[in-house]
């Protein structure tokens, strides 16, 4: 599946259908999946809540123009927020746009993660060399993604791969938060977003891209925003890639952890700059009934320029 992005799609098609027609609460209320081995129905409401009706890059155009752009950025928005957290991809393309950015969308398949992680150096060479293959119609010095693990991933195309095209593709890859603080002069929100929030450091964000610094500048720099951290930040939360389906008792433990420190901060949001992470925590404030919201930074800084619009 992961070689086709039109497999993918129906995949993603038949999840909100099964979210939206019943049939997910049908499953849960009858519980038809309790039989199956390997905690099945434990596992299914790992998924969240998919946020749109289709994939992200169907909703959008290849090229989002802006007037006298300061920057011109290539964005790779990875599976994740194509087919699940669609809001972080609408919220990169808004806080792209309030910064003078214009961005194109380049064709592309999945960074090749999963099937690295599998085992699969095959099929992980295959969608590299197709990655690289599709940016070469994009003269541009900076390809954006917002998943650490993605970033992991195309960051090491150039020594996997080993051609100067695959060189120069990683050369440009840079996360949104970096990019944010360290290659444009950022637009401070005007007006305050009253919440206090948490942030959780993804493992591939600070053991993989070291970056730790960037995402608390950016949640610091909306008005209002209080950032209260917790203990144990930077402790893993159980997801691990697909460790939490190999494992899910053991990463239920490894959450309760996590979710323990976030209820002692007060903290009315837990940001996390990772798809996956966002899903892990997600699933452990579901599951335990907790009020916080889990959100990728790039929502929040989006929200407070959607609120200064208004």
């Amino acid at each position: 599946m992961l070689k086709s992005n039109g497999r993918l799609n129906l995949v993603a098609r038949f999840l909100a259908i099964y979210q939206r027609t019943g049939l997910r609460w049908l499953v849960r209320k009858s519980r038809i999946l309790k039989p199956f081995p390997s905690n099945l129905e434990a596992k299914e409401k790992l998924l969240p809540d998919i946020q749109g009706g289709r994939p992200f890059r169907q909703e959008v155009s290849q090229r989002i123009p802006v007037e006298n752009p300061q920057r011109r950025v290539a964005y790779f928005t990875g599976c994740m927020t194509n087919y699940v957290f669609q809001n972080t991809g609408r919220s990169v393309l808004n806080v792209l746009k309030e910064n003078k950015v214009e961005v194109f969308i380049p064709e592309q398949v999945c960074c090749g993660v999963p099937a690295e992680a599998s085992g699969d150096e095959e099929t992980m060479l295959h969608l590299a060399a197709e990655n690289v293959k599709n940016s070469q119609n994009y003269r541009l010095t900076r390809l954006l993604r917002d998943c650490p693990s993605c970033g992991v991933a195309l960051q090491e195309y150039g020594e996997k791969l080993g051609t100067e095209e695959a060189k120069a593709f990683s050369s440009k890859v840079k996360d949104i938060t970096q990019f944010l603080i360290q290659d444009i002069e950022l637009k401070i929100p005007k007006n305050n977003v009253p919440v206090t929030v948490t942030y959780h450091d993804p493992c591939h964000a600070i053991r993989g891209l070291k970056i730790q610094k960037e995402p608390r500048e950016l949640l610091k720099k909306i008005p209002g925003l209080s950032l209260k951290e917790m203990n144990g930040t930077t402790q893993c939360c159980g997801s691990a890639g697909s460790f939490n389906l190999s494992y899910y008792q053991l990463s239920m433990q490894i959450l309760d952890k996590k979710l323990n420190n976030i209820r002692d901060t007060g903290a009315e949001v837990v940001a996390t700059a990772c798809p996956a992470c966002e899903m892990q925590i997600g699933h452990g404030v579901r599951k335990n009934q907790l009020t916080q919201k889990v959100m990728h930074p790039i929502e929040l800084l989006s929200q407070a320029y959607l609120i200064g619009g208004k």
